[in-house]
């Protein structure tokens, strides 16, 4: 089995917009070494970032569930960040 070191997901989020406009993009990450290379990227094309969190909270509103294991809808609020939770879990 793989074990990938990078896994990069770009997507148009709808509640992205709703939340940053076209003013920024959202980025969820668990490196902090990924998030300065963003941050550095972003400031060279004029590009703005905004870090959101991968709190276990979101990751718990996607896993914990008694007949799956992992839904792609979840429960509760913070739609963007659950997305990003599923993605990790996924």
């Amino acid at each position: 089995m793989y074990k990938p070191r990078l896994v990069v997901d770009v997507a148009t989020l709808t509640t992205q917009g709703a939340l940053l406009g076209s003013t920024a993009s959202c980025v969820f990450t668990n490196s902090n070494a990924m998030w300065k290379e963003i941050q550095k990227a972003g400031a060279i094309t004029g590009d703005r970032v905004w870090r959101f969190p991968l709190w276990k909270c979101y990751t718990h509103q996607v896993t914990n569930f008694t007949n799956f294991d992992l839904s792609n809808r979840g429960h509760g609020q913070g739609y963007t960040c659950r997305q990003a939770a599923f993605l990790k879990c996924a």
